[in-house]
């Protein structure tokens, strides 16, 4: 389990005598993860990074260390094949990720919800949920759709639409594709005022090595 590092930000936290923050951010996440290295003596074993979002800089600290200049040692108790260690908390406490299905302060305890005959269909991912997440829906696990299946277990397979163009007709490198959906009369509810026609667009790049 690894993780690949993109960049930092800095909300510092205003009014700290709250119970409870809440705080609510636009995160400008960068298309390439080139990290702004700065220079900093005092991180002994670690490296000197700048904030995405401000001129501050702070130390990255290597594998079994922390503190603001990475010079103090620390043991990881999280699992070690379930989970990965990112630092420590001022308790001493080992901050862990857990990998999907496990859970517990140290990723020890796992969620067998999705061991229960596969409930995902057509090779979706299992993944259960815990009591952090917010969900309206009482199902105890969500499913991660591989690309053409959709629905709560990956059942339905998605409408494909296939365009054929005549060879002598020449296209241009994209295209702009309109759907209308107009709904029978039989498929309404006749109290019901009929609801109007909905419109779509899409737009499609078309490859050059495309017939």
């Amino acid at each position: 389990m690894s993780l690949t590092y993109w960049g930092s930000f800095l909300y510092p936290v205003k009014f700290l005598f709250l119970p409870v923050h809440r705080l609510g951010f636009i995160l400008d996440i960068p298309f390439t993860n080139d990290h702004q290295i700065c220079s900093n003596i005092k991180c002994l074993h670690g490296r000197c990074f700048n904030y995405l979002n401000t001129k501050e800089t702070f130390c990255q600290c290597e594998k079994g260390w922390s503190g603001q200049y990475c010079n103090i040692p620390y043991h990881c108790t999280c699992s070690p094949s379930n989970s990965l260690c990112v630092g420590m908390l001022n308790n001493n406490r080992s901050i862990c990720i857990c990998r999907e299905n496990y859970f517990g302060s140290k990723c020890y305890v796992r969620n067998r919800i999705c061991d229960n005959n596969v409930p995902c269909e057509n090779n979706g991912l299992c993944i259960s949920h815990d009591d952090f997440m917010l969900s309206s829906s009482k199902q105890k696990y969500y499913c991660i759709c591989p690309k053409g299946f959709s629905g709560s277990r990956c059942q339905v397979k998605d409408t494909e639409l296939n365009l054929i163009f005549d060879k002598d007709i020449h296209l241009s490198h994209s295209i702009f594709i309109h759907f209308l959906r107009i709904i029978p009369i039989d498929e309404y509810i006749p109290r019901i005022p009929k609801p109007s026609p909905s419109r779509s667009t899409t737009l499609q790049t078309i490859s050059q090595s495309t017939n």
